[in-house]
């Protein structure tokens, strides 16, 4: 189960594939994440930080409610809407042509979302956690993000085969469903459950797992590869995000999820100009 084509469907966008890398940025309205926990709580907060991220060049924005830091505390659906839907919903208003992604592992979280405009499901456990959420996506003929977790399944020795045998897992219940395969971007997951040594093979053969055959996805922004390795603290990281920005545009990532957009947006456009040849 291959995508063929160069275009990724999403509701009432179509994003073409392969000239540049797009940019998602990150918005969570939690009060626990390790990057920006408590800071997009507030309905009028929220709002200014989306329209920004769109000013400076976000494609998408990916929304959560839960934390899914190491140690996270699992929240309730109840407790997850509440911290999102409303902003959502401003958001859709606001910003109407946006395609929002929420990030959740929950099937309930995910159908009432879906029913008021959300246009991708951003799971990090690959529709494992809930059986429920291939089913939900597929219904709503929504789009869906599905990430490798090591958290869920150890990674064996040969780290790339193990992504792609998790990722052939989710597929096979994605193609169960009825979800189209020009509505699936993958993530290989890193720092999730990854070791550091783990993290940087993925970020050196983004090339084999791009010829996997699916729009890929690289979440790497601020996490502990970009710090652990020089001795960096949290708020030191930003320049070794961009570098991992600039490795998945030279390896043909579709789309970086950052925390930073104007810098990375920055770097990936430089990226696509050199590696790509596309300026648009």
């Amino acid at each position: 189960m291959s995508l063929e084509k160069t275009v990724l469907k999403i509701r009432g966008h179509e994003l073409i594939l392969g000239r540049k890398t797009f940019i998602v940025g990150i918005l969570n309205a939690t009060p626990d994440s390790f990057s920006d926990g408590g800071q997009y709580m507030e309905m009028a907060v929220a709002l200014e930080r989306i329209e920004e991220m769109l000013s400076q060049g976000a494609s998408i924005i990916d929304i959560g409610g839960e934390s899914t830091r190491p140690g996270f505390a699992v929240i309730s659906e109840k407790e997850e809407l509440r911290r999102v839907l409303p902003i959502i919903e401003a958001s859709k208003e606001e910003f109407p042509e946006l395609p929002i992604s929420i990030d959740t592992t929950k099937s309930g979280v995910t159908r009432k979302l879906l029913q008021i405009g959300v246009d991708i499901v951003n799971d990090i456990s690959g529709f494992r956690e809930d059986p429920a959420m291939a089913e939900s996506v597929a219904d709503a003929e929504a789009s869906c993000i599905l990430m490798h977790n090591a958290r869920l399944v150890p990674i064996s020795s040969d780290t790339l085969g193990s992504i792609k045998r998790y990722w052939e897992d989710s597929l096979s219940r994605a193609e169960k469903a009825g979800i189209e395969r020009d509505r699936i971007i993958l993530d290989p997951g890193i720092g999730f459950g990854t070791t550091r040594e783990q993290d940087l093979e993925i970020l050196r053969n983004i090339a084999e797992l791009k010829a996997f055959g699916f729009p890929l996805m690289i979440g790497a922004s601020k996490k502990r590869i970009t710090g652990d390795l020089l001795d960096l603290s949290l708020q030191q990281r930003k320049e070794t995000t961009l570098a991992t920005t600039v490795c998945a545009a030279q390896g043909g990532a579709d789309f970086v999820r950052v925390h930073d957009v104007l810098e990375n947006a920055r770097a990936a456009a430089m990226a696509d100009l050199i590696y790509r040849k596309y300026e648009g």
